[in-house]
């Protein structure tokens, strides 16, 4: 389950209504060891190798009001502990969160671990 920021929805209904335009954003994939809210920005994993995950409009499926992505999110070795991670979100280039949701089950990555997302289980919906 994902959901929206405050930030995305705030952007997302400007353009709506036609009050402001939503440019197309850079967007990555941030693992998290402390998940964001719609308030807050969480704890992202940082040192030992990781870097957000670049996507692309090519990597996701759209149908039915749901988004889900048609590749696998695998991040390199960490060359130092990152933690428990427990949520992702996508993030704009501006590094602003628009997007987020709990991981199925939080994963320890130790040095030497690597984390992987797998094709089809990271999607996002909107009613």
């Amino acid at each position: 389950m994902a959901a929206l920021s405050n930030y995305a929805e705030d952007a997302v209904l400007s353009h709506l209504i036609g009050k402001t335009s939503f440019a197309l954003p850079d967007v990555s994939v941030a693992l998290y060891t402390a998940a964001p809210t719609d308030n807050t920005s969480g704890t992202e994993v940082s040192g030992g190798d990781y870097a957000r995950l670049a996507t692309s409009a090519s990597d996701w499926d759209v149908a039915n009001g749901t988004a889900t992505n048609t590749v696998d999110f695998e991040w390199p070795t960490a060359s130092a502990d990152w933690g428990s991670v427990t949520s992702a979100a996508l993030v704009d280039g501006d590094g602003n969160i628009l997007v987020f949701g709990m991981a199925s089950s939080p994963k320890e990555i130790s040095q030497g671990d690597s984390y992987r997302i797998p094709q089809g289980s990271f999607t996002l919906s909107l009613d």
